[in-house]
C-alpha cells in the first residue's frame, strides 16, 4: 500500500484541423510512499494524442487502466465548428504496473460520434464534448 498510481495531462496545446489525433499527451505515473521521507516518482508512461485523462482503476492482476481522451478534428466538423461542443473520442489506456509498460494499445469506448441516431451507439447524446455548457453543468465541472 505504499505505491500510487495517477494519470495525468501536461496541459499540451492541441485542436489543430490537419493534426488527425496526434496532439495532445497524457501520463500514467507511478510514485512509491515512504512512511518516512519524500514520495518518490518512480515511472512514468506517456500516451501519445490523447488530449485529457481521466478517471483510474488497477485490476488484480496489476494492469492499471485510465480514461484517455482524444480529439478527432472530423467530429469537430460535424458540430459546425463550434469546437467547444465537439465531441471527443474516449479510450481506456493500459499499463503494466510492474513494469510500466503499455499493457495493449488504447481501445475505444463510449459513443462513436455522429449527430444522426443510425444505432445504440451513435448520436450527439452521451458524448464526451470539449465543454459544451450543458455536459459541464451536469458532470460537475
Amino acid at each position: 500500500p505504499d505505491t500510487v498510481y495517477f494519470s495525468w495531462t501536461p496541459d499540451a496545446k492541441y485542436g489543430k484541423a490537419g493534426a488527425n489525433g496526434t496532439e495532445g499527451r497524457i501520463y500514467v505515473s507511478k510514485m512509491k510512499l515512504p512512511s518516512q521521507g519524500v514520495p518518490v516518482l518512480e515511472n512514468s508512461y506517456a500516451f501519445n494524442g490523447f488530449a485529457r485523462a481521466g478517471g483510474i482503476d488497477m485490476t488484480e492482476d496489476g494492469i492499471v487502466g485510465t480514461l484517455c481522451a482524444k480529439l478527432w478534428y472530423p467530429w469537430v466538423e460535424h458540430t459546425n465548428s463550434h469546437l467547444d461542443k465537439a465531441a471527443m473520442v474516449l479510450a481506456v489506456c493500459e499499463v503494466n504496473a510492474s513494469s510500466m509498460t503499455k499493457h495493449r494499445t488504447p481501445w475505444q469506448i463510449g459513443k462513436q460520434y455522429q449527430e444522426s441516431v443510425t444505432a445504440p451507439n451513435t448520436g450527439i447524446w452521451g458524448s464526451y464534448p470539449l465543454s459544451a455548457w450543458f455536459a459541464q453543468r451536469s458532470v460537475g465541472y
